[in-house]
Order: C-alpha cells, then sequence, then structure tokens
C-alpha cells in the first residue's frame, strides 16, 4: 500500500480517534463538527435519529474498507472471495456460529450501558471511577502544572512510551500467568482473524490492572487536559495520530487484510498484520508481539517477530478452549468466574498439600 492509499485508509481511523476524545478534550470537544452533535436536541426525533446514524457510520466505516480492500486483493470468484474476507470468516470461525457478531453487539451495549458493566465486574468499574475521581481532586489542589508548547509535546510523547509500555507489560501478565490467563484466554479463542474478532474480552480481563495503575493515568490525564485546554495543537495531533495507530492496529490487525509498514516506520511502529503471529495457534508464536501500535517494547524485551514469521501460521486461535463450547453470552459473564474459581480451588488444594507435607 503506497503512502498516499495508507493516508486515504487512515481517515476513517483518524475521525474515530477524534470521537473518542470528545469527552475528554475542550479542543476536541469544539471543534464544529464535535460541537454540533455534542449540543443535538435530543427532544428532535429527527435530529436524534441522524445522530445515531452518523454514530453508527463512524462505527462501520473501518469495518466497510478493510472489507473492500479485502475484496479488492482477491483472484477469487465472488462468493469465494466474500467468505475469505473478515467479515466471511466470522461465519468460519469454530465454535458458536457468529460468535464474533455476538461480542461485537455485547460489547456495544456494555457501552451504552455501563450499570449492566459494573454488575458483572462485581462493582470494579465504580470503585476504580472513584479511585480515579480521589487522585484527580488530590492533584489539582496540591499541584501546580507547569504549561508551555515544548513541555507539553514532551509530555504527551512520555505519555505515550508509557501507556505503551504498561500495556505490554499488562498483556504479557495474561499471557504468563495463569489466573489472568483464564480470563485472556476468551480473547485467544477465534480461529479466524475476523475484524470483530477484536472484541472477544470478558470486562474482568485488565480490570484488575487498573487499579494499580489509575495513579499515573489521573495524574497523566489532568495534564494532557490542561495542555488541550491551552490551546497547544501540536500534542493534540500528536495524541490524536497515536489512539488513530492504536485504532488500525486493533482493527486490521485482528481481520484479515494484510498491512505491513515499510521501512524505516516499522522500526517504532508495530505492522497490524504482526498480530496475526500472536494469535497463531503454534504454541511458539503465543510469547511474542504483545504490544499494540508501538514495537518498541518488544524489541527491548526480546519478544518481536517481524513479517517472516507469518508464512510459519498454519492456523489461529488456542485450541480446545472452553470458551468455544458455549453460547457467547455465558463464556463472556458466567464463564470467566467459573474459570476463576476452579483456578483459586486448585490453588488452595496445592497449598493444603504444602502444608501437610510440610
Amino acid at each position: 500500500m503506497s503512502f498516499f492509499y495508507f493516508l486515504l485508509f487512515s481517515i476513517p481511523f483518524f475521525i474515530g480517534a477524534v470521537w473518542q476524545l470528545r469527552d475528554g478534550s475542550p479542543i476536541v470537544s469544539s471543534l464544529p463538527i464535535i460541537k454540533s452533535i455534542l449540543r443535538v436536541d435530543t427532544s428532535n426525533i429527527f435530529l436524534d435519529i441522524l445522530v445515531s446514524c452518523f454514530k453508527l457510520f463512524l462505527l462501520s466505516l473501518p469495518i466497510l474498507l478493510i472489507t473492500f480492500l479485502e475484496l479488492k486483493r482477491s483472484d477469487k470468484n465472488f462468493q469465494d472471495s466474500l467468505l475469505s474476507t473478515s467479515v466471511g470468516k466470522i461465519y468460519l470461525s469454530k465454535g458458536h456460529k457468529f460468535a464474533d457478531v455476538w461480542y461485537f453487539a455485547t460489547e456495544l451495549i456494555f457501552s451504552k450501558f455501563p450499570q449492566i458493566l459494573t454488575f458483572i465486574t462485581l462493582g470494579m468499574v465504580v470503585f476504580n471511577s472513584k479511585i480515579s475521581n480521589w487522585f484527580s481532586n488530590f492533584y489539582t489542589n496540591t499541584l501546580n502544572i507547569p504549561t508551555s508548547p515544548s513541555l507539553s509535546i514532551f509530555i504527551v510523547l512520555i505519555f505515550i512510551l508509557l501507556t505503551t509500555l504498561f500495556s505490554y507489560l499488562k498483556h504479557r501478565c495474561s499471557h504468563e500467568i495463569p489466573f489472568l490467563w483464564d480470563l485472556h484466554e476468551l480473547h485467544h479463542s477465534p480461529t479466524e482473524m475476523t475484524i470483530l474478532s477484536k472484541d472477544r474480552k470478558t470486562p474482568l480481563d485488565g480490570i484488575f490492572f487498573t487499579v494499580i495503575l489509575i495513579p499515573f493515568y489521573t495524574f497523566l490525564t489532568l495534564l494532557l487536559n490542561e495542555y488541550f485546554r491551552q490551546g497547544y495543537l501540536l500534542p493534540t495531533l500528536i495524541y490524536i495520530s497515536f489512539i488513530c495507530l492504536d485504532n488500525i492496529h486493533s482493527a486490521v490487525g485482528h481481520s484479515s487484510f494484510k498491512l505491513i509498514y515499510p521501512k524505516p516506520f516499522n522500526y517504532i511502529l508495530m505492522s497490524p498484520s504482526l498480530h496475526w503471529i500472536h494469535h497463531s495457534s503454534n504454541p511458539k508464536h503465543f510469547n511474542s508481539n504483545f504490544g499494540d501500535s508501538i514495537c518498541i517494547w518488544d524489541r527491548l524485551f526480546n519478544t518481536y517477530s517481524d513479517e517472516t514469521i507469518l508464512e510459519d501460521i498454519k492456523s489461529y486461535g488456542f485450541k480446545y478452549s472452553e470458551y468455544n463450547k458455549h453460547h457467547p453470552i455465558y463464556s463472556l459473564v458466567i464463564l470467566p468466574i467459573v474459570k476463576m474459581k476452579k483456578r483459586l480451588k486448585r490453588i488452595n488444594k496445592r497449598l493444603k498439600k504444602r502444608v501437610q507435607f510440610e
């Protein structure tokens, strides 16, 4: 893909990144299109429908774009080409039929009804929110945040580096700590790379790390919001671009559309299709490419695998995953708790045996 086409390809993801920041950034929320949408009169049914259609358009645009490019690259007949796309492979993935559609739909429902998410996560969402608010008030009342254009750029870059480092460590721990793997296994259950498989994640997956990282994220969020409020355009664009790359990695990395960044960009950025290696069913590939949009930490900690390994992938998914044996709703809500309970029982038995032996 040429640089020009990549820029065109990035447009819907850039729009999505701006939309994600609409509530947290004064600059973003003041953009004319965002401002008009946020202030729309919801009592007007016609306008409300238009806003909902616009949101649906933003949500579906990356899926439509990737599907179009996959069909364009294919040299098969239309029916076979359609089945070989990321959308078509949803039907081919083993386990419950159209499981990824269920996970995608429940992800949308959770985002609309946080009360449901709070119930499923045993109240951890509310607990984390209260801690975050406490730290926010503490920082605001005790710190004088220094502001300058150059400092704001430096802080944003440090924020990105630390954020990607924490994301790398969290992801790696989810693979190497059995208790956490019981939750993360759901994400590795699809046997095909479909664009919707990115939403295969239980609400409990990663939520325990949030408690630890809240002080850091709260502090840096306050800094970023202060710089955004000051009207510094460059750090805003840098951060939006980072979110854009994250969205591209998440969507394309779980699709069947091959996208490898050229040199020298791939020395810093993680090519989306290298995420296929991470989802390979080959156990040799499990502990590689933990990073999201940036590959610096994988290179530093020797877990990076480049595009030459793609040829060794024969199939995808964690074989015999228990998450593929049940309905997606059960796998999402009940099974993680069941698996954690079983894990705790096994740990308890081992401890009892150890005590008896001693």
